[in-house]
């Protein structure tokens, strides 16, 4: 008896990305690690953490952390505002958390020939997986699995 193998046909979600502002630089994540997007609410702090953790939210009767990479980023905090919003990531090993992020922008859907290697190093790079080229700006594609908090 012959074996017919069945390659799955690629998902089309797996070349999309959420992008958001950080100042006015633009930053994505692929989408399928995007659980939800939740409105900015106060986040009650965690004494002894690390500084990008900004806190707890309750969502939902779970205790979700919150964290503000531009901090994680060494730079200053992100300023709510009525554009600010928690993305929701679920990271392959770790549980979900939020990440504060000054505007939600649309989903980006990027050809892999679009994207080129991070050209940053050191600690930076760690973070940014690639960059993408948009109709008029750079897309740096983070990683949620170096963002997580572990």
């Amino acid at each position: 008896m012959s074996e017919t193998r069945v390659d799955a046909a690629p998902r089309p979600e797996a070349n999309r990305y959420l992008t958001f502002r950080l100042d006015e630089e633009i930053f994505g994540v692929p989408i399928l690690e995007v659980r939800e997007i939740i409105e900015l609410q106060e986040i009650s702090p965690v004494p002894r953490t690390m500084p990008w953790v900004r806190g707890v939210v309750n969502l939902r009767g779970r205790v979700l952390p919150v964290i503000d990479p531009k901090i994680r980023f060494g730079l200053a905090p992100v300023e709510p505002s009525e554009l600010t919003v928690i993305v929701v990531l679920k990271a392959q090993d770790a549980s979900p958390f939020g990440v504060l992020v000054d505007e939600v922008l649309e989903v980006q859907r990027l050809d892999p020939e679009a994207i080129s290697e991070t050209p940053v190093t050191g600690e930076a790079g760690e973070f940014v997986t690639g960059v993408g080229k948009l109709r008029d700006a750079l897309l740096f594609i983070l990683d949620p699995n170096v963002l997580a908090v572990q």
